[in-house]
């Protein structure tokens, strides 16, 4: 384990953790790595180093068409400490954006691909269009943000809009399903599941929500709530094709539940698919088959009128993480 202290300005010491590998801990995202020290990352990037500090001063030649910030010469002179100021990278940047500003006019058309500081923590920025960063979360023509939904303390695990509704659903691995109106962009219900929910999907009338050794399904014309048992640990991800709903679990099973009707349950669990050794992360359906993406750094490919595996992909060297087809290709991301 290789540890590196890093001074905070005179504030006193801290020290950061190195991992040996520049690789997330499977353990660690799973909730439950009891390794102290680890050699595995339990975060998803490293710790970022303290900003660096440069130090500026105008340009205040009277030659030149508009002042701008130039380096102060490396001097420890009195005279040179009152004429220069001590800026971070963000704020000398800033500053460099709003000369340009002022030369050549608002900056619509050429902004720095980063969003601002400012309108990421306030939502406003009182720069306007002479701000030379982002006031949106994508950079594309055509394309622009329309609300900021906040109010969480934990990360967002899955989003939902069923079809013909005006209300969008989010979970989290808070516990909490949140109801947003649609029209307005508020908050109108807080459901508390009580664990932490990992993924939530819509399909048709029905929601379905992702959880310790349960699946929980609602349906939006009925009004009825149903729990479909049987998984073993954490529920990762779902997907539905036809009448069939698949839940990817903790114990590397797959279970299978068929829908029907004129039944007090109308899921039945019809199988149960095992052959990762790995908790099953992600799941795709493409071509009657479905692809499921495990710990274990496979991808097993399913026949879904058979239910059996009928071929294994191999290549990662960590576990695949999302799985996503692309025309008539599957892509695979992975913690490698």
């Amino acid at each position: 384990m290789k540890t590196a202290s890093v001074s905070d300005n005179g504030m006193g010491n801290y020290h950061h953790y190195y991992p040996k590998r520049n690789v997330v801990c499977k353990f660690w995202k799973l909730g439950k790595c009891n390794r102290n020290p680890c050699g595995f990352m339990h975060a998803e990037s490293l710790p970022l180093p303290p900003p660096r500090t440069n130090v500026y001063r105008r340009n205040s030649n009277p030659s030149s068409s508009s002042s701008s910030l130039v380096p102060c010469p490396a001097t420890s002179s009195s005279s040179t400490a009152t004429s220069c100021s001590v800026l971070s990278d963000d704020e000398s940047e800033d500053r460099r954006q709003e000369e340009l500003a002022k030369k050549n006019g608002p900056l619509q058309e050429s902004r720095t691909i980063r969003v601002c500081k400012n309108w990421l923590s306030s939502g406003t920025c009182t720069r306007g269009l002479t701000c030379g960063f982002l006031h949106s979360w994508c950079s594309a023509d055509g394309v622009s943000m329309v609300a900021r939904l906040s109010g969480r303390d934990e990360a967002v695990s899955g989003i939902a809009l069923p079809l013909g509704s005006d209300k969008l659903f989010s979970s989290s691995i808070d516990g909490s399903l949140r109801i947003w109106d649609c029209h307005s962009g508020r908050c109108v219900n807080v459901i508390n599941l009580g664990d932490k929910i990992w993924s939530l999907i819509t399909q048709g009338p029905w929601m379905f929500a992702c959880m310790r050794n349960v699946v929980k399904a609602w349906n939006f014309e009925t009004t009825t709530e149903f729990s479909l048992d049987g998984p073993t640990g954490h529920v990762y991800a779902m997907v539905v094709a036809g009448d069939m709903l698949f839940a990817a679990a903790q114990d590397g099973a797959i279970l299978v539940w068929r829908g029907s009707t004129g039944t007090p349950n109308p899921f039945q669990l019809a199988a149960t698919l095992k052959g990762h050794t790995g908790a099953v992360i992600c799941l795709a359906v493409k071509d009657n088959r479905l692809f499921s993406g495990s710990m274990d750094s496979t991808i097993a490919v399913w026949d879904l009128d058979t239910l059996q595996c009928i071929s294994t992909l191999r290549g990662h060297n960590e576990g695949v993480m999302s799985l996503v087809f692309w025309q008539h290709y599957l892509l695979s991301s992975s913690l490698d």
